[in-house]
């Protein structure tokens, strides 16, 4: 027998719910398959997902001015690194008569734009760009060239110190310079170096790293720094290398650290160790318990600590000791080439904690 039925019952859909709940899910979401798997559901969904995206990888060739996106309003990070005839100025293959053409269109698509990474071939590529975003805070800069010769010191770097007053994350990691380069101009302009608190230069085309020197100045100008990566030599037999002078310096001229890098340059390439080392190099650092007790002690407000040395650093355990105690906050800690974190408990451990105070 059949049933009678009544009205028929409504059916919900995602469609139903509202736009501001959407957006908020949407926000929230940083991946950017899921984010476009999501735009391709209808109509509602992609205007709703262009709408929301705070990050954009942009591709393709600077020429096709009309194949600048005019839907993603909210984004805050841009990246312009992959734009083709890739490793050229932005500029090089647009009309003379008006080379502010691509970068006053960015401008106009992309006006929240916090944090920008572009391919920076030459110095004219900051004076143009930079314009269009002056309250930058967050810079990456890609350069694989040769960097353009100059008579002076640090001149690539001119242009984005004047127009950035307010950038606090430069990042160098994937920039060819010379280090020679940065210390000079850090210098020079102490207001930006004060305001930076993240600076970035694990830069892996460099071959001998920061000499000590180098760090020693670019931290005293960077005092309020509390990110600081930066790619070095620990080898003492090479001029400039890492001691115990220069992790104290650092920690006395940058006080507020919470992350901190230091990565011998050999360990940024693709060498295979001898499985019968068992770990040890030919050679010791030379870093000192009593050195590493003190660099650790200054510390407190340390949350990640990368030290990847590529020299013996013998008999470590009571540094580490002093690193557990005297460093609360730590979350990730990478040692490469520490020896003695294990000892005996009939050892001389004890001595050697009292003596140094522990």
């Amino acid at each position: 027998m059949a049933v009678p039925t009544t009205a028929s019952a409504t059916t919900t859909t995602m469609n139903d719910i509202p736009d501001v709940i959407l957006s908020n899910i949407f926000a929230s979401i940083s991946d950017t398959r899921t984010q476009n798997s999501f735009s391709l559901v209808n109509r509602k969904f992609l205007t709703l997902e262009r709408a929301t995206r705070t990050s954009l990888t942009l591709r393709g060739n600077t020429r096709d001015l009309y194949m600048v996106p005019t839907c993603f309003i909210s984004v805050t990070d841009l990246d312009l690194s992959l734009l083709s005839p890739w490793g050229h100025s932005l500029l090089a293959f647009l009309a003379p008569s008006d080379p502010l053409l691509l970068a006053h269109r960015l401008g106009v698509e992309f006006p929240l734009v916090r944090s920008l990474t572009v391919y920076a071939r030459s110095p004219s590529t900051f004076q143009i760009m930079l314009l269009q975003w002056p309250r930058l805070s967050r810079v990456k800069l890609v350069r694989w060239h040769q960097r353009p010769s100059s008579p002076h010191l640090g001149a690539n770097f001119v242009s984005l110190f004047e127009h950035c007053k307010g950038l606090t994350c430069l990042d160098l990691s994937n920039f060819y310079y010379w280090t020679e380069d940065l210390p000079s101009i850090l210098q020079v302009y102490s207001d930006f170096s004060k305001s930076l608190t993240c600076l970035d230069l694990l830069t892996v085309s460099l071959t001998d790293g920061f000499k000590a020197h180098e760090i020693q100045a670019i931290t005293a100008a960077c005092a309020n720094l509390t990110k600081f990566l930066v790619a070095c030599m620990f080898d003492p037999s090479y001029l400039g290398f890492i001691g115990d002078e220069t992790l104290l310096a650092i920690v006395a001229n940058c006080p507020k650290l919470s992350v901190l890098h230091l990565v011998d340059t050999s360990s940024l390439g693709n060498t295979r160790n001898d499985p019968e080392d068992e770990g040890c190099t030919g050679e010791d650092a030379r870093i000192s318990i009593t050195g590493l007790v003190d660099f650790f002690l200054r510390l407190p407000l340390l949350e990640e600590l990368v030290l990847c040395v590529c020299k013996n650093v013998r008999d470590s355990a009571v540094a580490l000791e002093a690193l557990n105690s005297r460093c609360p906050r730590l979350k990730m800690l990478r040692l490469e080439h520490f020896h003695g974190i294990c000892m005996a408990v009939e050892s001389q451990l004890d001595g050697v904690a009292l003596c140094s105070g522990l």
